[in-house]
């Protein structure tokens, strides 16, 4: 989320904690004699999962790596050191204006000082994760990772209302992706053609002055969060390319618009399509993988709503109409406008430390 990549446009104010910020948890030193130390420990990573035990060669290697970057630098900033910079951005304004900022501590690998367990024992847990071991102590890690984060926005709440602006401040809260916990397949993590709920279906809270609680009971595609505010703050909706048809998605009124979700990348376009009751999944993808493809079958369809876990696939006639919006969405990669440029070295490495093979 850099400026050259345009994260910046439209904010008066831009912050990447990760270039520009020096979080003092997490003081580092330069490093010129060409090793990657994230490098490393990705190759680590992948040599453990070919072992079927969490006790590997290399488990230990990994375990200490991940201990030296608690007293180091962590791959990725702590929520409570993101909103202190949040707040101090805030307190630096008496305008009305919008905020938004991004936590990762849900995101893996997650920080082993989260919860009360030993610091030792959540690093195992997170071997568990990393060995691909179906774990119930890296869900605890999970959760505890959750309740830390509900417990700096309670904190950040707490801010507002001391400064005396909370009975004037809209909150939302969502997430970008959901995360796989073993729940259909040896897996953990957000694969990106693995489009079922456990992914999909995630969390939005939104909280508005002297507005009653009520809960929107028609399916919403988080490409309509714009709508949404410019709704509550009875601004006209700003010009973007996804839009939901109605007028008014504080009311029950069905949508018009489907929800859309997709993947893209270089093996291909995967693209999800859902109403009221009914899920429609479309691979167009090469090669197939298992874990895209659980049925055989390149196309599945959910009637989601008494088949929650989405394990027992209808017959796609029930959904043709979804069948016709995701076969006028669905493209080719190489159809597609390309974004150059290159990621410095410390951007490679952090980006592989977080699971992501550069």
């Amino acid at each position: 989320m850099t400026e050259n990549r345009n994260f910046n446009l439209g904010f008066d104010l831009f912050r990447n904690l990760q270039t520009d910020g020096s979080d003092p948890k997490a003081e580092t030193g330069g490093d010129d004699s060409g090793f990657s130390v994230a490098d490393y420990a990705h190759d680590i990573k992948t040599r453990m999962r070919k072992y079927d035990s969490l006790w590997t060669p290399y488990t230990v290697p990994y375990i200490a790596h991940r201990l030296l970057q608690t007293r180091g630098e962590w791959p990725t900033h702590r929520a409570e050191y993101v909103l202190q910079e949040f707040i101090g951005e805030l307190n630096d304004t008496a305008k009305p204006m919008f905020g938004w900022t991004h936590l990762m501590d849900l995101h893996a690998p997650i920080h082993p000082g989260v919860g009360d367990t030993p610091v030792h024992k959540n690093l195992l847990r997170d071997a568990d994760r990393v060995a691909g071991i179906d774990s119930d102590g890296y869900r605890r890690l999970y959760d505890d990772g959750l309740r830390y984060v509900d417990r700096q926005v309670r904190e950040f709440v707490d801010h507002l209302k001391s400064a005396g602006i909370w009975d004037e401040t809209i909150l939302l809260i969502t997430a970008d992706h959901g995360e796989v916990l073993f729940d259909r397949k040896e897996m953990y993590g957000h694969p990106r053609h693995h489009h079922y709920d456990e992914l999909l279906h995630i969390p939005m809270l939104v909280r508005v002055p002297d507005m009653s609680s009520r809960r929107i009971q028609t399916p919403f595609s988080l490409a309509w969060i714009h709508e949404l505010l410019a709704e509550l703050i009875s601004e006209r909706p700003g010009d973007f390319p996804s839009e939901s048809g109605s007028g008014d998605l504080l009311s029950n009124t069905p949508i018009k618009e489907p929800v859309i979700s997709d993947t893209v990348d270089e093996n291909g376009h995967t693209v999800t399509v859902r109403d009221k009751s009914w899920k429609y999944i479309r691979h167009n993808v090469s090669p197939p993988q298992d874990f895209w493809y659980p049925f055989g079958d390149d196309e599945q369809a959910y009637h989601y709503i008494t088949d929650q876990g989405e394990r027992n696939p209808e017959n796609v006639r029930n959904v043709s109409g979804l069948v016709s919006v995701a076969e006028d969405y669905i493209t080719s990669p190489e159809n597609l406008s390309k974004l150059e440029g290159e990621f410095s070295q410390d951007m490679e490495e952090r980006l592989e430390d977080l699971g992501y093979k550069m």
